[in-house]
């Protein structure tokens, strides 16, 4: 059986994310691709994804930053977590796992200074986790993921659009001032801050029509301890990362 289509606000997520990271200098339009699985499912099949990966990483020049962005279902085989290709069959040799994802960096000998994985799904965590085992550290490596290993994501779905991604390119926007670099941290922290104020919003004072949510809420009344809050992961990477060219 293969994984239910996640409709519009996917596509939107990924549409999204991938016109800010164009918008603010960190990746040329020439050097983007989007791949969706409900206009070209042969491209986001697993070997679809595979051959576009590979690809992209190899066309990264060496000093430049390679970057992965999944919106998506994210799923649980077995120990292991792992991302859903539009051909996943709930067997193993269809997902992709973290290790997966080092063995096409492999494969496509990529030489990109930096390596960017931004993950959208359920479960992201556990694969995030995983990354930061599996790929060398000889590479500058960031992962940002949108839950943690045991969690599901969010939808924000009168604008039909995934909550991590929507604030994810919110922040993109405003912390990248320079061209010529990308502060993923200062970006991740921005994006976190408003992510737990709009789950704490939305639990507990029950009114979801709020997008841009005040940072107030957390101060003027501390939130429980809510689930599915994005969580970062961040290994061997300094706090400005230097955009591709």
């Amino acid at each position: 059986m293969q994984a239910k289509s996640l409709g519009r606000p996917v596509v939107n997520a990924a549409k999204l994310v991938s016109k800010t990271f164009i918008e603010i200098g960190a990746v040329p339009l020439s050097n983007t691709t989007i791949l969706v699985a409900s206009e070209n499912s042969t491209d986001c099949t697993f070997e679809g994804m595979k051959r576009c990966f590979v690809y992209a990483a190899k066309c990264v020049a060496a000093e430049g930053m390679f970057i992965f962005y999944f919106c998506g279902h994210g799923v649980d085989v077995g120990d292991k977590r792992a991302l859903a290709p539009s051909d996943f069959d709930r067997s193993e040799c269809t997902c992709i796992t973290a290790s997966v994802l080092n063995d096409w960096l492999t494969e496509a000998s990529c030489k990109a200074k930096h390596v960017l994985f931004a993950l959208d799904c359920c479960y992201a965590g556990g694969v995030g986790d995983a990354l930061t085992t599996d790929i060398p550290l000889h590479r500058s490596l960031f992962v940002m993921s949108a839950c943690t290993a045991n969690e599901t994501s969010y939808t924000i779905g009168t604008l039909e659009v995934s909550m991590f991604s929507y604030f994810l390119a919110d922040a993109m926007r405003k912390q990248s001032c320079d061209p010529r670099k990308l502060p993923l941290y200062n970006i991740m922290t921005e994006c976190c801050t408003c992510c737990e104020a709009h789950s704490y919003y939305w639990l507990n004072m029950r009114r979801p029509g709020k997008y841009r949510v005040a940072k107030s809420i957390l101060k003027s009344r501390p939130p429980v301890k809510i689930k599915r809050i994005t969580t970062m992961k961040r290994t061997a990477c300094p706090m400005s990362v230097a955009s591709s060219t």
